[in-house]
């Protein structure tokens, strides 16, 4: 990590001379958490879309992990970037992903919940992305039925998205999905920020992903790749060549198992389909495409009522045969007055 601060520090003119001051490490020393300073000041302007609905109040309320690859800044208007490297002086095949899933006619698209690039900087070879700052999605309070559908909703629309323009994306799961807010350091379980008609979510982290031309039959790929963590993605781990279309709808089967199984009592049909998405006692060729996922459960939806929709949400997740019910707090973080529509 010292190293890597080190290089990043020789970077910090660069990037001030496009508009953005890093966030600054704790203390003297490398740290895994960093902070926009001022540490004892405030934003100093309030957020709007593209950029997340801000719940701390102070700077130092709010940590941002550094990573080899990104850090935290922000520009002369008080607003939270995280700068990305994506590519050495060889361009990545996450350069080629990002500019498909960036172009004029992908954006257009209402399933495309990509996070949105800002700028692209580039420097001696070295080719950063600029991204508005959002919190991970899966960390906080389900509320109701209807907010476990919206996420569960947007996320198949976007497999769908992805797998259409020919992308797998090879890293599904709960750390690569974001939420439009930032909230104070170390705040989990927060409830009322998944309102449907505020909420935005994106996905993140193109690095391990695969592109094809267009006219490529999605059941007809096959790679090798022997770094795939398939315990992770909550799959039967395969031996020799393998399909990541049909890997990615099997590990967002198992996310969707994991956090939106929990309306199984008031929309019992979940259970079978996020199994059916798993396939796990079948070959992975046999899975659903996401198209298919994607309109399957777009019928389950259309056949909820609103009764069902505002039914509460009792349990946080579910896991190995066993649901994990709601944490009990004596008290909870008050949300401040808002207007958050996107």
């Amino acid at each position: 990590m010292k190293e890597n601060n080190t290089w990043w520090t020789f970077l910090t003119p660069f990037f001030a001379a496009h508009g953005y001051t890093l966030y600054a490490p704790v203390g003297d020393h490398a740290s895994e958490d960093s902070h926009p300073h001022p540490l004892d000041e405030m934003p100093t302007s309030r957020q709007v879309h593209p950029f997340a609905r801000r719940l701390y109040s102070k700077n130092k309320d709010t940590g941002f992990t550094l990573g080899p690859c990104l850090r935290g800044a922000r520009d002369k208007y008080g607003r939270d970037f995280v700068i990305r490297i994506v590519s050495g002086p060889i361009r990545s095949t996450e350069v080629e992903v990002l500019q498909r899933l960036t172009s004029p006619s992908a954006l257009r698209d209402p399933r495309n919940i990509t996070i949105p690039i800002l700028e692209w900087l580039e420097f001696d070879g070295l080719v950063f992305i600029v991204m508005p700052r959002w919190d991970y999605a899966w960390i906080h309070d389900f509320g109701t039925v209807a907010e476990c559908i919206h996420i569960a909703e947007v996320s198949l629309a976007y497999l769908d998205f992805l797998h259409e323009h020919r992308i797998a994306h090879m890293d599904i799961h709960d750390g690569n999905m974001m939420i439009n807010t930032i909230v104070p350091a170390l705040r989990f379980h927060l409830t009322g920020l998944r309102d449907p008609a505020e909420t935005r979510y994106a996905m993140i982290d193109f690095e391990g992903s695969y592109i094809y031309p267009y006219e490529t039959p999605l059941d007809e790929v096959s790679v090798v790749f022997p770094g795939y963590s398939w315990g992770a993605h909550g799959l039967n781990g395969e031996e020799g060549p393998f399909n990541p279309f049909a890997a990615d709808v099997g590990a967002l089967g198992y996310l969707l198992d994991q956090r939106v199984r929990v309306i199984r009592e008031v929309v019992p049909e979940i259970i079978p389909f996020t199994e059916w998405m798993r396939s796990l006692s079948k070959a992975s060729s046999e899975r659903p495409t996401a198209r298919e996922a994607y309109t399957r459960f777009q019928e389950l939806k259309s056949k909820l009522t609103e009764e069902q929709l505002k039914a509460p949400v009792k349990d946080l997740s579910y896991s190995q045969g066993a649901y994990q019910k709601k944490y009990i707090y004596k008290s909870r973080p008050q949300l401040p007055k808002h207007n958050w529509s996107p």
